[in-house]
């Protein structure tokens, strides 16, 4: 059961806002930014400004100088957390809506930005080639105005307003910026056409074509196109070719694809040069230590020290997936390095305001495939009082309306909960928490005798990595009241994973509270939820006359919920990876 969402079918502006899942003020923010006023605040003296100039910027601006000095710095823009989310939710509505409308979306030879393909795929297509010619496009993203973007969306029959207001929404100074979520799934889109025509060009010299983002590969074991047949057909998809960065090659140069060698027949390498500077990387700081070896490299400052090891991690993980017989060499012995040193590689959240974060975990017990299964939901905001007040909004209205059915005396004593509530409420609840700031973890797995064993056991699984994205802020956690788990339990699961955090020098927050909350508690709602549309998602069954509401309502939450973990055998679902019932799904 495949959800298209239609774009063409969004006439008025909040009917967008609920296609996107943003509040107003969001929306509003995002599209009514100015870069001039942006930059003319960050060079005012901070000593200067006062309290009242001091403000939240939906987006932050990054300067990465690019690999050729000569060609200066690389523009990319950084969207807040909430907004950011909201953006990736927008990103796949976007790819389900071109994927529907676009015949052959997207194309078979562009392996940039799409799920399930990398760069060692788009090397893939020329590998054992004689000749390669390879270029680029010059300033790709940006040189997609903010009116062509409009035109774009109107040619597949989005309402003009709808493209207008979604465009400026999508676009800073008026062009499609690098960094944003919705960026490259947008320009793959207007770049099909283009793919088409590419494609049909090498077919014609009997070459094979690819595309990976703004290069474009073209290799054969004869003739290729002329630079000049390749610049004419961009320069007709009003993109243009970055004359110093067009290149040919003959198998014996420098013979790469999107920095993989492809000399070799039988699959792409990672540079040889690089595969040698790892193993010496790691041969020193082996027989020396990590820290002596920083030292020895001139890096004294502990954030340049932690970027490095960072850094260096990112190496090891990239030759390890590009030469698997390599990955069972490097990676235990950079993992020894780090034990060894006492070191771990560490990467700080960005642009999140001092506001402690807000868990709430809910559990839930359900059957599937004659297997028992126990699962915690958890919601975490930065914004907690503004989910209380809209779920208590809710509440009030429905119990004060006279008409209201559903158990109105569970209802009134334990607030808005699954089970107790009617689908029409179970519908309004679920449409109000999509634009609300708030990110949702699931983790599931098979419930044995010991059910307490279990529930700490699941905590355990995502603990860690919720507690390290409360850096430096304070992490408050209400714990729904089960008679099945003792308080001090789940109190004591919460402070070790926090001590050994703080222990071992890794990110944690200043400090953790835990509470046990009962059924009152708005904020226990949001995973209450969380957890029903999940369970009954995956209980669904195709001949179930209500299977398509229930599919609906967890569709409804699915871009809420960051990451779902099958604990039992590590498996992580989310955006790129989406958990699915096979029995629904190939309906």
């Amino acid at each position: 059961m495949a959800f298209d969402y239609d774009l063409r079918r969004v006439k008025t502006k909040d009917q967008l806002l609920t296609y996107i899942g943003l509040e107003d003020i969001f929306f509003t923010n995002a599209s009514d930014f100015d870069v001039h006023k942006y930059e003319a605040r960050l060079a005012e003296p901070l000593v200067e400004m006062g309290i009242a100039q001091l403000h939240f910027s939906p987006f932050y601006k990054h300067e990465i100088p690019k690999r050729n000095p000569k060609r200066g710095s690389r523009v990319v823009w950084e969207a807040s957390g909430h907004l950011n989310n909201a953006l990736k939710s927008l990103a796949r509505r976007l790819t389900l809506f071109f994927e529907m409308i676009i015949s052959n979306f997207p194309h078979p030879h562009n392996c940039g930005y799409v799920r399930g393909r990398n760069t060692r795929d788009n090397a893939q297509f020329h590998i054992g080639a004689k000749y390669i010619l390879k270029s680029d496009i010059e300033n790709y993203f940006p040189s997609i105005s903010l009116r062509r973007l409009i035109s774009f969306f109107e040619s597949l029959g989005v309402n003009s307003g709808i493209a207008m207001q979604l465009s400026h929404f999508l676009c800073i100074d008026q062009k499609l910026p690098l960094g944003l979520p919705t960026s490259p799934i947008i320009a793959n889109a207007i770049s099909h056409f283009m793919d088409i025509d590419l494609n049909g060009l090498a077919d014609k010299y009997k070459a094979v074509y690819s595309r990976y983002a703004d290069d474009l590969t073209f290799s054969s074991n004869g003739n290729l196109p002329q630079v000049s047949e390749v610049s004419e057909i961009v320069a007709r998809h009003k993109f243009q070719l970055s004359s110093d960065k067009t290149k040919y090659s003959t198998r014996g140069q420098n013979h790469y694809v999107t920095g993989l060698s492809v000399s070799e027949e039988n699959a792409p390498h990672a540079p040889r040069k690089m595969k040698l500077a790892l193993r010496q990387e790691l041969y020193f700081s082996k027989k020396y230590g990590l820290n002596d070896h920083l030292d020895h490299l001139g890096i004294s400052d502990s954030y340049q020290r932690q970027s490095y090891i960072n850094h260096l991690d990112g190496r090891v993980k990239y030759v390890a997936f590009q030469e698997p017989r390599l990955a069972s060499k490097i990676g235990p012995l950079w993992q020894e390095v780090l034990e060894d040193s006492g070191e771990a590689v560490n990467y700080s959240p960005k642009n999140q305001h001092q506001t402690s974060f807000q868990f709430y975990v809910d559990e839930t017990e359900f059957t599937l495939d004659g297997e028992k299964y126990l699962a915690l939901g958890i919601s975490a905001s930065q914004h907690q009082e503004q989910l209380n007040n809209v779920t208590k909004r809710i509440w009030e209205d429905y119990i004060a309306n006279p008409w209201s059915d559903g158990d109105l005396d569970a209802i009134t004593k334990n607030g808005i909960h699954f089970t107790d509530t009617t689908e029409d409420l179970r519908r309004t609840y679920l449409t109000a928490l999509q634009p609300l700031p708030f990110t949702g973890y699931i983790v599931f797995g098979k419930l044995g005798v010991d059910y307490q064993g279990c529930y700490l056991s699941l905590l355990k699984t995502v603990l860690k990595r919720r507690l390290m994205a409360a850096e430096s802020r304070g992490a408050y956690f209400y714990f729904e009241q089960t008679s099945k788990v003792t308080k001090s339990a789940i109190t004591e699961t919460v402070k070790a994973a926090w001590s050994e955090l703080k222990n071992d020098n890794n990110r944690h927050p200043e400090f953790v509270a835990t509470e046990i909350v009962d059924k009152s508690y708005f904020g226990i709602a949001v995973p209450d939820f969380m957890l029903a549309v999940f369970r009954r998602y995956l209980m669904a069954d195709s001949k179930d006359k209500q299977y398509r509401r229930k599919v609906n309502m967890f569709e409804m939450l699915r871009d809420k919920i960051r990451v779902i973990v099958n604990a039992d055998t590590g498996e992580e679902f989310g955006r790129r990876n989406p958990i699915r019932n096979l029995d629904i799904e190939n309906t």
